[in-house]
């Protein structure tokens, strides 16, 4: 008898139906199986007799016309138009510039009067100095110029101005200021300009020197020799010693 245990290898059954008896008797029962299911299949009905006919029902659905309508998108392709402009241009022409610069030459007798100018504009500081040329507040620019310029070569003016700087000098026992030497030297130029050929001066005693209370005046009455020159010696057409040199000794 063929033992089975639960778990059987599916080979070794096999090789234990081969050999053992039950094999005939087991293919015995499935052949008796086997006819009765035939005899039991050959008596229902013949699958070939006719089948009843199916009603088909036709069942009309309306249908909506659908129509497909192409869109055809129309696109605009760019033209590419070549657009010329006539431009007016103006013609440039480069012009060399040519500039021309007027050199003006101031003449001499112009340098001359100009200094005059600025001399006769200085007398405003010097009001007795000033006073001495006649001019005035009412006068303009150039009737004071005029009358200045004038003046200046008259001699009594010359001695009149060495006089005003000296009283000066004798209260401060200082060396005048520079503009007041610089009038009291054009008056004796424009007198010099009256003259034919010997003309007035300044004269400078050097300072080392002995004092001459001939030539000088001291201003400090100490005597011996000369320190420092205050105001030069004023001297005629003549050469003759009109006004002494102030000193310091």
């Amino acid at each position: 008898m063929l033992k089975l245990d639960k778990k059987v290898d599916i080979n070794e059954l096999l090789i234990q139906l081969t050999d053992s008896e039950t094999l005939p008797v087991l293919i015995k029962k499935l052949h008796n199986l086997w006819q009765a299911e035939e005899a039991k299949y050959e008596k229902q009905p013949s699958s070939s007799s006719p089948l009843p006919e199916p009603i088909i029902k036709t069942v009309e659905v309306p249908v909506e016309k659908i129509v497909e309508v192409e869109k055809i998108v129309e696109v605009e392709k760019p033209i590419e138009v070549e657009k010329i402009v006539e431009v007016e241009v103006e013609k440039v022409v480069e012009v060399e510039k040519i500039v021309e610069v007027e050199k003006i030459i101031t003449p001499d007798w112009a340098i001359d009067i100009e200094y005059q100018r600025e001399l006769m504009l200085t007398l405003s500081s010097y009001p007795r100095i000033q006073g001495l040329f006649l001019i005035n507040k009412e006068m303009n620019e150039a009737e004071k110029l005029l009358r200045f310029i004038s003046l200046s070569s008259h001699w009594n003016i010359v001695v009149s101005v060495w006089e005003a700087i000296a009283e000066d000098c004798k209260k401060t026992k200082a060396v005048p200021e520079p503009q007041l030497i610089a009038i009291l030297s054009n008056c004796i130029d424009a007198y010099n300009l009256t003259l034919a050929s010997k003309k007035a001066s300044l004269k400078i005693p050097e300072v080392g020197e002995s004092y001459d209370y001939n030539l000088q005046y001291d201003v400090t009455g100490n005597g011996g020799k000369i320190k420092k020159v205050l105001l030069p010696a004023l001297y005629d057409a003549s050469d003759k010693l009109l006004k002494p040199s102030l000193i310091i000794t």
